[in-house]
């Protein structure tokens, strides 16, 4: 809903590209200055930003874009801005026929994202919130599954160790797992649900 980093917008006639291959583009142009800063690697900010020297700004060589020749941005929806709204109805529509809402990695402390869990509510649709630490949706949660590792977490529901040498197999935690085949999204997201049921029902307790 609200982009994504690995993209890059145009400000002009609003093509989009890749990132990475803007990062490209960029290391050929600042070559003299990717060295520098490169060798200055305390100066990176824990939010991954680099804190640049006064007057540095100014020697950077930017790239524009390719078929206007406009300035480029990150495709993400910034603090203070507003999500198109075509994205929003589009969010909604989805909210709206999904047999699950599932929220992953996400405080939903933001309303913009936070509302579509209300609607899901609203329309008798399941919530499930996997995070790490708690989120503004809790109170509104069917199920809200605490771990530290969300990606695990997951990985671990959509995948099944009664296969072991099939191909479609990796290894987590030393234990080999293999990637239910065919399962579309409205699939997964019930696959997902019918496992947690069955996982508080058994132990009794929420998870």
């Amino acid at each position: 809903m609200h982009g994504n980093i690995h993209q890059v917008a145009c400000m002009g006639c609003g093509d989009i590209s890749l990132r990475s291959d803007l990062q490209k583009k960029l290391h050929i142009v600042n070559t003299d200055l990717l060295d520098a800063v490169t060798q200055e690697k305390e100066r990176i900010r824990p939010d991954a930003d680099y804190n640049l020297e006064e007057g540095m700004v100014d020697s950077v060589t930017l790239v524009r874009c390719e078929k206007c020749g406009g300035g480029l941005r990150p495709h993400v929806v910034l603090f203070g801005e507003n999500v198109p709204a075509p994205r929003v109805a589009d969010c909604f529509e989805a909210v709206r026929s999904c047999s699950v809402l599932l929220c992953m990695g996400t405080s939903l402390k933001v309303y913009s994202a936070y509302r579509f869990v209300k609607f899901a509510k609203e329309n008798g649709t399941p919530v499930v919130i996997i995070n790490n630490g708690p989120t503004r949706g809790d109170g509104d949660a069917d199920i809200k599954v605490e771990t530290e590792s969300v990606a695990q977490f997951v990985t671990c529901l959509l995948y099944t160790s009664d296969a072991a040498d099939e191909e479609d197999s990796v290894d987590l935690g030393g234990r080999r797992i293999i990637k239910k085949k065919n399962i579309n999204k409205t699939e997964a997201g019930m696959y997902v649900l019918s496992i947690l049921v069955k996982q508080r029902e058994t132990h009794n307790t929420s998870i």
